[in-house]
């Protein structure tokens, strides 16, 4: 068992709220306890994470099969958000916006739980551009079926070097359109030959990060952001999200769906904590019962 420690308010159960709210996550399941799991694969190599409450302040992790554990207990750390800045987030929010101080105190220690690799989130933030939710998570199982893995019983995202082998044809098959599986195989065969390395761009200042992830065919604004989110980066916001704009609309008061210059103009108060605060309009909107 390995123990990762965790600074400022946390709630384990209430960061997987989403997750549990959420139809057919695919590569994650919730057991009892609560406990999450997921298949992962690193480096060829198929293993299980089972990540659980620590006690307090800490989470703790169980590693099965081949995976590094270094590289896994790292992978953790930043799927489920746990450098995020949440106090300094509570904090700014109390006195720039009193309806996300309201938000942040409805879901106190929640933090989001994102992909494990910056590869799956890319591909994935591609899948689901302008389409449902639900026929996105079909095409991820699709994807799957064709080069994934499996441990444990569990399916496992697979890695870019099985995506590049692919041809456009086999996911226009899964109900992929033609553009969408040209840019998810492209993608990935980008990675590959050396072209795209997430991890870098992911460190750049964010307009730059930006700008980089969108010159991508296949790759606009919505989707650099939301993969910048799962990286962590603070900034990130996809106001052009219906989800975002849509809990806007709810949380603000407002009598018509905002656009996204509006969102943009109403969250300018958010920064540095944008995309904690985007986290935490999605998560006000599957509350059904949390009020306006």
């Amino acid at each position: 068992m390995h123990y990762v420690e965790v600074s400022g308010p946390y709630d384990f159960a209430l960061s997987l709220k989403r997750l549990v709210d959420l139809p057919r996550q695919v590569v994650t399941r919730i057991d009892p306890g609560p406990v999450y799991v997921r298949a992962l694969e690193q480096d060829g190599r198929l293993g299980l994470v089972r990540v659980s409450d620590g006690g307090p302040g800490r989470l703790a992790v169980a590693i099965e099969g081949d995976l590094d554990p270094r590289a896994t207990v790292a992978a953790v750390r930043r799927a489920f958000g746990l450098d995020v800045d949440l106090a300094g987030f509570r904090t700014h929010m109390e006195t720039a916006d009193p309806v996300m101080a309201s938000l942040a105190r409805r879901f106190p220690g929640a933090r989001p739980v994102g992909a494990f690799d910056l590869w799956e989130s890319l591909a994935f933030s591609i899948i689901a551009q302008q389409i449902t939710m639900s026929f996105a998570f079909t095409l991820k199982e699709g994807l799957i079926s064709l080069c994934g893995g499996f441990y444990g019983g569990m399916p496992a995202f697979p890695a870019p070097e099985k995506v590049a082998a692919l041809e456009y044809e086999q996911l226009q098959a899964l109900k992929y359109s033609r553009r969408k599986a040209e840019y998810v195989i492209d993608a990935a065969r980008a990675i590959i030959r050396g072209e795209l390395d997430l991890e870098a761009i992911v460190k750049l200042p964010f307009e730059p990060a930006v700008q980089r992830l969108v010159e991508l065919r296949g790759v606009g604004r919505w989707t650099a952001e939301c993969v910048l989110m799962e990286a962590g980066v603070g900034e990130a916001f996809p106001a052009g999200d219906i989800g975002v704009r849509n809990a806007v609309q709810r949380f603000y008061g407002l009598d018509h769906q905002p656009t996204e210059a509006e969102v943009r103009s109403l969250g300018a108060c958010w920064d540095p904590h944008s995309a904690l605060a985007c986290y935490y309009l999605w998560l006000g909107l599957l509350d059904k019962g949390g009020g306006p």
